[in-house]
């Protein structure tokens, strides 16, 4: 499935190391039957599954990836596939219920319509409930022939032990700053202040600032935001102003939905941040303010009121005190 000289493209740039196991698992033509992508939100994970999942199924793949023209790749593209399914969390549910998991099975179960291969796409695997990751397991245990389950996690350990045990591994890092511009300048048309405020604020993520310049006006509104989200905080801010700043960052939206997925997104850019700026003499104070942004993520994403969560993750941090009932940090 590959050629000398010939690049793989599936869509994803800058991450060499997933894409050589990629290529290596195509060219000897054993592709396990379960791989888990882990990195940062927005850094080219569903990106690498949906290309793999077109590059499979393509009637006209050559050495340079899916076609993205044939009737199966155009489907893939727009989500309506049957035989390929992004399986992620429904409007009402903070977490994948087995009932999703389940629907998979029955149509594993069936003939492939008109690919090779039956795959399943989870891009939020760490948000599987117990019982879904349980189901998911007894796949993973036993899968039928011709089925991919390919899983998304910002890490090995978000997702139940044993279903990442069955799966192979791949990994994805932020891009270099170089790699992040060239990319970003090459899918967008942004330029000037607005591109750089992409950039300082991404972590490497391309998806991330693609997304955000995709929207006008909303980096600015972004860095506003989270100046106001670091100083509060900061150890001189005062729990009133801290309690302040949530509000402002759990009622960011026009909807119950949006405002959730706002606040969420709020977090995972400051576990980025605290991560950056940590310095060596500070492990233990960064491992304790990452556990408590994890915990804050944790009960957003099983349906807390998106309020009162964001308000316990910023005071525990400007207090430098644990939320309750937050498990220790690993160090």
């Amino acid at each position: 499935m590959g050629m000398a000289g010939v690049t793989l493209d599936l869509g994803v740039r800058g991450q060499p190391a997933a894409m050589r196991l990629v290529e290596v698992m195509l060219a000897s033509r054993r592709l396990p039957h379960a791989l888990l992508f882990t990195g940062p939100p927005h850094s080219g994970k569903s990106t690498l599954m949906r290309g793999l999942a077109a590059y499979l199924n393509c009637a006209a793949a050559g050495p340079s990836g899916p076609c993205w023209h044939c009737p199966s790749c155009r489907r893939i593209a727009d989500g309506v596939d049957f035989d390929v399914r992004s399986i992620e969390v429904e409007e009402g549910h903070g977490r994948i219920q087995i009932e999703q998991v389940r629907e998979f099975e029955r149509r594993v179960a069936l003939t492939a319509v008109g690919g090779l291969f039956k795959i399943a796409m989870f891009p939020s695997a760490h948000l599987l409930t117990e019982n879904a990751a349980n189901a998911l397991l007894k796949t993973l245990e036993q899968p039928p022939p011709h089925t991919l389950i390919m899983l998304a996690a910002p890490t090995r350990d978000a997702i139940l032990t044993t279903v990442a045990s069955r799966c192979s591994h791949l990994r994805l890092y932020p891009l270099a700053a170089g790699e992040l511009r060239a990319l970003v300048v090459e899918r967008t048309d942004a330029s000037g202040p607005d591109l750089e405020l992409a950039l300082e604020h991404a972590f490497g993520r391309p998806g991330w600032a693609i997304d955000i310049l995709s929207k006008p006006g909303q980096i600015n509104e972004f860095a506003r935001q989270v100046e106001t989200m670091l100083a509060a905080i900061g150890p001189d801010c005062s729990d009133a102003d801290r309690l302040q700043t949530a509000a402002d960052v759990a009622t960011s939206g026009r909807s119950a939905a949006e405002r959730r997925r706002n606040a969420i997104g709020m977090l995972e850019w400051l576990e980025l941040a605290l991560a950056a700026r940590r310095l060596p003499d500070r492990l233990e104070r960064w491992a304790a303010d990452a556990a408590t942004v994890r915990s804050g993520l944790t009960r957003l994403h099983g349906n807390t009121m998106v309020r009162p969560a964001v308000e316990a993750v910023f005071l525990a941090l400007g207090r430098g005190q644990p939320i309750a009932g937050q498990s220790s940090a690993k160090t």
